[in-house]
């Protein structure tokens, strides 16, 4: 064997030792040290590695960068692979609110500088945080997510927005922007969805309009601490997972008759900036809180349903009327109104009512009547505390 042919295979098998068995931080800090960019790095690699393997193994690409990059992604560390656009890393993180976001995270922030898609002449950036996601605590009754990321934005950033937001069929509260009135600080956007099917990708976006990359942009953008899990809803809390709609929270609670509210529930406030349906011409909003059930699915005859929630509408307030209301064939006491005629008290709304089969759905609902949009509305409503669960009759 001639010394060169020697050295290659020495050569490939240093690499490919290295790309293999290597531990990821090494990898990563060798490559920086090297100036290789490591989302090429992977892609070349194991690529090139898939390719001749291909003549003793059936497995694809992903098998081998699974074996060679193996890592648990960390919420706290956007090198653990979530942060994969071109930016900088930002530690220990400062800027006004900065003890929002839990300690040891580590910034992920991007400028002009961010390697950008285009999208009708508008330049954006996205990263996907869907390998947040923990598969082994997704159970085949729970289709209800949640993600979350904290974010700040310069003072000097000139571009469109920048939000978090899930696609794939999802519904519910599916993005949340930051507000741009309020840059230089940082703030938690989080949303809540439904899905029926595979588990849907979560992803951090921001544009600038009008242009077909960032060259131009001034000003930066950090990402830090995303989550994606399912969600454990508690009635307490509408962050939990039930409350969807645009929203206000509202800690402590206070009004007349407060009393009756369970202790240490936040409300739940829907006013004029609510995201708004139509029905006949009316506008209204509904507030799903079947995923809120507690008990079996098995329905018999006998079942009877609980739903309830407490309510407060300001003295101000000019809609039509606020409900708990039960669909899906429940019959019986499925309505039930707040009282307007006693506006600026908190009051208790509960339904009793029975189904032939399955667990009918319940809904928040509020409206205002004669209109398409709430742009015209005065006052608020507050939901607390709402539950749903099934009482059997002997």
């Amino acid at each position: 064997m001639s010394v060169y042919l020697a050295s290659f295979i020495l050569i490939i098998i240093l690499f490919s030792g290295f790309i293999l068995i290597a531990p990821a931080h090494t990898k990563r800090m060798t490559l920086r040290t090297l100036g290789i960019p490591e989302k090429n790095f992977r892609y070349y690699s194991y690529s090139l590695l898939y390719k001749y393997s291909t003549i003793f193994s059936n497995n694809d690409v992903s098998y081998y960068v699974d074996i060679g990059w193996n890592e648990k992604p960390d919420k706290r560390n956007p090198d653990t692979g979530w942060g994969v656009r071109k930016s900088k890393r930002v530690f220990p993180l400062t800027g006004a609110n900065v003890e929002i976001v839990p300690e040891k995270s580590i910034g992920y922030e991007m400028d002009r500088t961010c390697d950008g898609s285009t999208w009708s002449n508008n330049a954006y950036s996205y990263t996907n945080i869907s390998s947040l996601f923990k598969i082994d605590s997704l159970s085949n009754n729970r289709r209800n997510y949640y993600a979350l990321v904290y974010c700040f934005v310069s003072k000097d950033f000139d571009g469109t927005w920048a939000r978090i937001s899930v696609e794939g069929g999802a519904s519910g509260k599916v993005n949340q922007e930051y507000d741009l009135s309020k840059k230089g600080t940082w703030q938690k956007l989080q949303i809540n969805f439904t899905a029926k099917n595979a588990i849907p990708p979560v992803f951090l976006f921001w544009a600038k309009n009008g242009v077909t990359d960032f060259s131009g942009l001034k000003g930066d953008i950090i990402f830090a601490y995303p989550e994606y899990g399912i969600k454990n809803e508690d009635p307490k809390n509408p962050d939990s997972g039930w409350g969807l709609r645009r929203s206000k929270r509202v800690y402590p609670l206070s009004g007349d008759n407060v009393k009756i509210v369970p202790g240490n529930s936040i409300g739940y406030e829907l006013d004029s900036t609510c995201d708004v349906s139509t029905w006949n011409k009316n506008a209204y909003s509904y507030t799903d809180i079947t995923s809120l059930f507690k008990g079996d699915s098995i329905t018999l005859k006998n079942d009877v349903f609980l739903a309830s929630v407490f309510c407060y509408v300001s003295k101000d307030f000019n809609g039509s009327w606020a409900r708990i209301s039960a669909e899906g064939g429940a019959t019986g006491n499925k309505i039930n109104e707040y009282d307007f005629n006693k506006k600026g008290i908190w009051q208790k709304l509960q339904i009793n009512f029975t189904t032939q089969s399955g667990i009918p759905p319940v809904y928040l609902f509020w409206s205002k009547n004669g209109v398409k949009d709430f742009k015209n509305l005065t006052g608020f409503v507050i939901y607390a505390f709402p539950e749903y669960y099934k009482r059997k009759l002997n």
